[in-house]
């Protein structure tokens, strides 16, 4: 599961980070900041859920 996670969140990531590159015309600093602040809060989220699940299960 948590592989699954981890590939999701970067999928998203990487989603984001491209439209930033090819459609919006940022520069690398921009598209990884613009990433960041579309999705990193969802990765924050699934990754604490995950951790918080995985020690509850234990």
């Amino acid at each position: 599961m948590t592989i699954g996670i981890v590939v999701d969140d970067t999928v998203h990531f990487i989603s984001k980070y491209r439209r930033a590159k090819v459609e919006k015309g940022l520069s690398t600093e921009e598209a990884v900041r613009y990433a960041f602040s579309t999705v990193g809060v969802v990765l924050w989220v699934t990754s604490l859920v995950s951790e918080v699940s995985q020690l509850l299960s234990s």
